[in-house]
């Protein structure tokens, strides 16, 4: 476990979080949502072996800061609307005395919320940090990620969504996938498709490819928006790799390209426009 002790766990609690004299120590209230939150972190970003390395870090270190935090936030958020809630002899009750009563729906809601928030902030720098880490490239996490021009929350956030925006990628993400096959298959080819993914989540992306991978980007949003294909644009982007095949060379190595090479005309008796 990457939260492991009461002073660490409070140190990234959010301060609005006081314990009433007599009651239960934060961390055992906590300690099922600390460990289901780490389970969920390691399956979904890390994986077991990379979560063992952060462990290993110096304190402070930014991809384990964002890995504390964002177990905290997640254990939090799912954790809060159960934790004024006591079992009783008569039933399910909420806990309240003299001088602490519970808070109201909405002031409850607006707290999951700024966690919510809180935790997409920390799992988009975490992603970030993951793509230059030792080893995560050799995990099924990894492949997830580079399946799609869009391995970060950004997805969300081109696409008008500012609550939420981890449920949101999950939504959005097969969606930008299904775009991006089909400009790959009707324009730019598997290969440099392909190509471009890997440059994404790599980190290491020359001005060439920069240059049409922020235009296809921008019509995957636009597709998933309910826009049709730009042909123009598309179009444009192509005459730009036509005229660069040493930056492209995937593509001009591909079938697709020959659905965009004129054939070569022979001046033959047999063609319909031969002259002489």
């Amino acid at each position: 476990m990457i939260i492991d002790y009461e002073q660490q766990l409070r140190e990234l609690v959010p301060n609005v979080f006081a314990t009433v004299k007599g009651e239960t120590p934060l961390s055992a209230k906590l300690a099922p949502f600390v460990s289901s939150a780490e389970q969920w972190i390691i399956s979904t970003f890390t994986s077991m072996e990379v979560m063992r390395q952060i462990c290993l870090l110096e304190d402070g270190t930014p991809i384990k800061v964002a890995v504390e935090r964002a177990v905290v936030c997640e254990a939090m958020r799912t954790a809060i609307p159960s934790l004024d809630i006591v079992l009783t002899p008569n039933g399910f009750g909420v806990v309240s005395n003299q001088n602490i009563a519970p808070a109201s729906k909405e002031r409850v809601e607006r707290l999951i919320a700024s966690l919510t928030a809180q935790r997409d902030d920390l799992l988009d720098s975490l992603l970030t940090e993951l793509q230059g880490f030792q080893g995560w490239k050799e995990t099924k996490q990894y492949q997830f990620f580079a399946t799609t021009l869009f391995p970060t929350l950004e997805l969300s956030a081109l696409c008008g969504f500012k609550a939420e925006r981890w449920e949101k990628y999950l939504e959005l993400r097969q969606r930008a996938i299904e775009a991006e096959e089909s400009l790959a298959e009707e324009y730019f080819s598997q290969e440099l498709m392909k190509e471009f993914r890997l440059a994404v989540i790599g980190g290491e992306i020359s001005d060439e490819f920069a240059t049409v991978i922020r235009g296809v980007r921008a019509q995957v949003v636009a597709m998933i928006g309910g826009e049709p294909i730009s042909t123009r644009r598309m179009v444009d982007l192509l005459n730009f790799i036509r005229s660069r095949p040493e930056s492209f060379s995937a593509w001009h190595n591909s079938s697709t390209a020959e659905l965009f090479t004129p054939p070569v005309f022979k001046n033959q008796k047999k063609s319909g426009g031969y002259f002489f």
